[in-house]
């Protein structure tokens, strides 16, 4: 995240790993935070595929979380 050279496409590939790995493991509040970041990274550089995924585990986290 600190790097410059980093292309956002790239973070975002990378954290979304960490992102499953949240979810998968029941960790969804750290799970969301890191769907959110990639989320707003795949939507910097036009990556649909990106979005729609972020939007569809974040939507299964909701429904995993208390009210």
């Amino acid at each position: 995240r600190n790097n410059d050279k980093t292309s956002p496409l790239d973070l975002a590939n990378a954290i979304r790993g960490y992102a499953i790995m949240k979810q998968e493991t029941g960790a969804m509040l750290q799970a969301k935070s890191l769907w959110e970041e990639v989320r707003k990274l795949y939507a910097s550089v036009d990556v649909e595929a990106g979005v729609a995924e972020s939007s569809r585990r974040l939507a299964a986290i909701a429904h995993e979380l208390p009210s």
